[in-house]
């Protein structure tokens, strides 16, 4: 990265607290080596390790990205929702950014399932089918199931096979995800602060993940690094570099 370049993102992530960590109580031992120092035991993280990072991750996400696969975004906690769902609208991948549904992974096939369930109920709803089918009082029971699967599986229903990588914030809030990666092989991306275990992390980027300016400017240079690599994938290359990129090893169904 030029010189200019890198003291501009440096100044930028100081802005947005992108160096805070936690407490050093709460330092997972992982995560010692990206420690620059303390301030009143506050854990100030390596911004050149972080940007390293970041820059790896970056250069994963587009190549991957330019396969065509589907990069899946999860972010549930508060401060992380908006960010999450942003990038992925932004780059039209899928996300989880309102809760993790255990076996959304493990179990795909079950949970792809409800999917095709809730894509049904819309469509009968919006051609009118319900109204004709049911009761009032039915159909308010209807409507109170499509919100409640709305909720859960909103941000999946465009994801019909296993992703070929997830993007996550915060890999300690998001155990379980990361343990149905892990046992299906799908490779990692995640923010992790200074409380994360990034041992099992194949991307970590070492940063603030618990304020929302720190994960807005980091998930905005991974969208940005999708968005990049998309427009390179195999609809829109010529025909020698479509076989190659077919021949990429992934982890989809």
């Amino acid at each position: 990265m030029e010189n200019n370049k890198k003291e501009a993102l440096l100044e930028e992530f100081f802005s947005a607290g992108v160096h805070y960590g936690f407490a050093k109580g709460k330092r997972h031992p992982s995560i010692a080596s990206h420690v620059y120092g303390q301030k009143n035991t506050i854990d100030i993280l390596n911004l050149e390790d972080t940007i390293a990072q970041l820059s790896a991750a970056e250069q994963f996400l587009a190549e991957r990205a330019a396969t065509g696969k589907k990069i899946v975004f999860v972010g549930n906690k508060k401060e992380a929702q908006g960010p999450t769902k942003e990038a992925a609208l932004k780059t039209s991948m899928p996300y989880v950014a309102h809760r993790w549904i255990g076996g959304t992974i493990t179990n795909f096939k079950e949970i792809r399932g409800r999917v095709n369930y809730l894509e049904k109920l819309i469509t009968d709803r919006d051609s009118g089918e319900l109204a004709s089918k049911y009761t009032k009082r039915e159909q308010g029971k209807i409507k109170l199931e499509i919100e409640r699967l709305l909720a859960n599986f909103e941000g999946i229903r465009t994801m019909a096979e296993l992703p070929a990588v997830f993007v996550i914030v915060d890999s300690r809030f998001e155990h379980t995800c990361i343990r149905e990666a892990r046992q299906v092989g799908i490779p990692i991306v995640a923010i992790a602060g200074s409380d994360c275990d990034i041992a099992d992390i194949d991307y970590p980027i070492v940063a603030n993940d618990a304020a929302p300016s720190s994960i807005k400017i980091l998930m905005n240079r991974l969208a940005d690094a999708i968005t990049e690599g998309t427009k390179r994938a195999p609809a829109m290359l010529p025909e020698k570099e479509k076989t190659l990129a077919g021949k990429t090893d992934d982890v989809s169904a």
